[in-house]
């Protein structure tokens, strides 16, 4: 997050521009060199302890995957029952027992944990649905460096109801929506519960050379938000951060079959709508994995079809960029972390998955594709290949995204990236870029982390070369820790850089950046932690013209021991407009924003959970009052109900032919409802209602989900679309479509 101190000082506009440039890039490029070579000393310098180690147990049989754990079998296993407390009092011991075993017959890995509880009636399961947090009921975790990189992993998660998390880890980047097949099973008794989990090696990419993986596990005991691991208890890292992970050895001779995934799949449909005619219609789909090699994997799809998959939350936009929305299609999540580049959050990205399949027009159809990704010693890799279809003025094409990066130092990277094809209408393009970034986990020996990410990039239109001014560069220092947490970054994206199959919603801009917190953690009293925060930013145009200024300061933020809490803040902005405001009638001008904000939340460990924030402040020349409310609700872990609520009141001058004459009222609401009724673990009905008074429609979106096993499911999917407008008398139903869909996968 940007501070103050982010702020750097604007200097004069050029009268020279060419000789002017030549001299502004020399010290940009010479800070550059410094923080790699600094960098460099860092890691030399820094000493680590030597990380605890445990060997698996090799069976002839398979243990039975029931929960029990009750099988002698699993005494062959390696023993980890040393866990000790990253939260309430880090670095002493658990408080509960618990004991970890680990076996292997070559082809799975098999993790039992025996977790004893002193008060087992009050164990908290609330969740049951796949890829629900576990991070707030009691659960339990292992997260898995395959590749022994301390860079990325694996994570896989459960509670007492044997819900399923698994997550991708890349770096300090985590894809919670990536599935994967495996299997868990968990039972309660009178002395605590028990998970036993069964991960197969085809499940995973790994190096089947080496003999060691890294490996760390975790337990989390939620009535009094304890959470222990069995290494690194740093309060301000991960389970994931395989940067500091123990060492499970005995890994060599696993094996993971042929490697091949084959998933035949076919969608039927229905659509009623009353501006096309009505139809049916029939689409088969085909994806297929192959692990080329244990550490590389090949992946093919053919005639797309993603009508499964949850559809976006509506939202509102009352500034002046294009919103950012997140993948959620299972073929660019496999492995897509590997694309991840720079380190960049959003603005600026060479790639971005999602212009995959729309473009100007909208939705586009994927005609096929086909991805390989992996490690091959020290570089990864990723190169994907998509063929959409001609869609009205824009002809059918290829979509082309390779990726590479080495591994150097102890865990950091240095790679590149290049992109080609224009999902919507023009010349094709392509865009190029390096980076680079360092990641060490014991900075200067003493346990903390640092990190930093340099990263340029070109965008080069075809057959036009524009202004020259079509890079993108950004630096970023960070020191991620727990009592001091501290950001400062620096980039800039030029007029002409606009790479088409990247992300960038606003250009010709030079950002500064930086947060500073700190916290407390009290010896005693009712609350675990205290916080004062401050952000700031500061946006300017080539010409070092100011654009944005947005500081926030939070005096203070109180967090109890059972995660409820509050905080106050105060929001600064100045923001000039000098073009078309896209929501609001906004004239050209300078503006100054003053806002005030309290924010009150309760944990997420309750059935009956809340938070809500009040805003009120200037708004550009008028005043506007924010109310976001968020309410869930979990009589059991059987039923979920969700209710979110934004409210905007923006009071405007009302602006005629003559100028201002009077106030204009301009209310916004976003309502978003969510329920779930969960059957078993692996069968779920979930419904997500929204309405915003700003389009005037309401959406609806029901999903039946059956998951055989993992790999072969059933879905059948209600979308419908209302109009809400005062236009009509009544509420009038729009566009209506049914599917069932069914994907049935083959391993061999």
């Amino acid at each position: 997050m940007p501070s103050p101190s982010a702020i750097a000082p604007l200097t004069r506009r050029s009268t020279c521009p060419s000789a002017d440039l030549s001299r502004k890039r020399l010290p940009k490029l010479a800070a550059i060199v410094r923080l790699l070579l600094i960098s460099l000393c860092w890691s030399l310098c820094a000493s680590a302890e030597e990380p605890p180690r445990v060997r698996i147990g090799w069976v002839d049989e398979p243990p039975t995957i029931d929960g029990v754990m009750d099988e002698a079998l699993w005494l062959e296993g390696g023993l980890v029952d040393q866990l000790t407390q990253v939260i309430p009092d880090t670095g002493e011991p658990a408080r509960q027992r618990t004991e970890i075993r680990i076996v292997t017959d070559g082809e799975t890995l098999f993790i039992g944990f025996r977790c004893w509880d002193t008060n087992p009636e009050q164990i908290i399961a609330n969740r049951k649905r796949r890829d629900t947090f576990p991070f707030f009921d009691d659960r339990v975790g292992v997260a898995l460096d395959t590749f022994h990189t301390r860079r990325n992993g694996y994570y896989f998660g459960t509670n007492p109801n044997a819900m399923r998390h698994d997550v991708l880890v890349e770096g300090e980047n985590f894809e919670i929506s990536w599935d994967t097949i495996w299997f868990v099973d968990t039972s309660i008794d009178a002395e605590g519960w028990t998970a036993e989990m069964a991960i197969p090696f085809s499940s995973l990419s790994f190096d089947p050379q080496i003999d060691t993986w890294g490996i760390n596990f975790e337990r989390g005991v939620r009535r009094n938000n304890e959470d222990t691991r069995w290494t690194d208890a740093a309060p301000q890292r991960f389970l994931s951060s395989m940067g500091t992970a123990g060492v499970l050895e005995g890994m060599r001779g696993i094996e993971q079959g042929l490697g091949l995934e084959l998933t035949p799949g076919a969608t039927f449909r229905r659509i009623d709508d009353p501006n096309t005619d009505d139809r049916f219609e029939f689409d088969p789909t085909f994806d297929g994995f192959y692990k080329v090699l244990p550490s590389v994997t090949a992946a093919a799809t053919a005639n797309t079809d993603f009508g499964q998959i949850e559809v976006d939350d509506v939202q509102i936009n009352d500034d002046r960029f294009a919103l950012f929305f997140p993948e959620k299609r299972d073929f660019f999540l496999e492995d897509g972390l590997i694309f991840d580049f720079g380190d960049i959050s959003q603005n600026g990205r060479p790639f971005f998955s999602r212009r995959i399949g729309i473009n100007d027009e909208g939705p586009v159809r994927i005609l096929g594709g086909g991805k390989t990704t992996g490690r091959l010693g020290p570089v990864k890799f990723g190169m994907l290949d998509t063929y959409v279809e001609d869609k009205r003025n824009t002809p059918a094409r290829n979509l082309f995204a390779g990726r590479v990066a080495a591994n150097v130092l102890g865990e950091s990277t240095i790679g590149a990236i290049v992109t080609n094809g224009n999902p919507g209408r023009g010349r094709s393009q392509t865009t190029v870029g390096l980076d680079y970034l360092y990641r060490n986990s014991n900075f200067l020996g003493n346990g903390d982390s640092f990190r930093t990410s340099i990263w340029f990039a070109k965008s080069i239109n075809g057959g036009d070369t524009g202004s020259g001014r079509n890079h993108g560069y950004g630096v970023k220092v960070e020191y991620p820790n727990d009592r001091i947490n501290w950001l400062l970054g620096f980039e800039e994206l030029q007029e002409d850089y606009d790479p088409k199959l990247g992300f960038v919603n606003r250009n010709d801009v030079r950002h500064w950046f930086g947060s500073f917190r700190h916290r407390v953690r009290p010896a005693s009293g009712r609350f675990r932690t205290i916080d004062s925060e401050v952000f700031g930013q500061i946006f300017v145009d080539s010409g070092n013209e100011l654009e944005t200024v947005n500081i926030r300061f939070e005096p203070i933020e109180f967090t109890t021991h059972t995660d409820d809490g509050f905080d106050l803040s105060y929001r600064f902005r100045r923001e000039r407009v000098r073009s078309l405001f896209p929501i609001l009638d906004i004239p050209n001008s300078t503006y100054t924003f003053h806002e005030g904000i309290f924010k009150v939340f309760t944990s997420r460990n309750r059935r009956v959970r809340g938070q809500i924030e009040l805003a009120h402040g200037t708004f550009f020349d008028g005043t506007r009052t924010r109310v976001d409310a968020d309410i869930e609700w979990r009589p059991s872990h059987f039923v979920f109900f969700e209710v979110e609520y934004e409210f905007r009141d923006v009071n405007l001058p009302q602006r005629g032919p003559d100028g201002i004459d009077g106030r204009e009222d301009r209310d916004t609401q976003l309502v978003r409802l969510r329920t779930t009724l969960n059957f078993t673990a692996n069968i779920s009905w979930s419904t997500f209602v929204q309405y915003d008074n700003v389009s005037d429609f309401a959406g609806v979106n029901s999903r039946l989900r059956w998951i055989v096993q993992d790999g072969r499911e059933f879905f059948v999917v209600l979308n419908q679309a209302f109009d809400t407008s005062d236009d009509n008398d009544r509420i009038e139903a729009l566009r209506t479509e049914v599917l069932v869909k069914a994907i049935w996968t083959f391993t061999f």
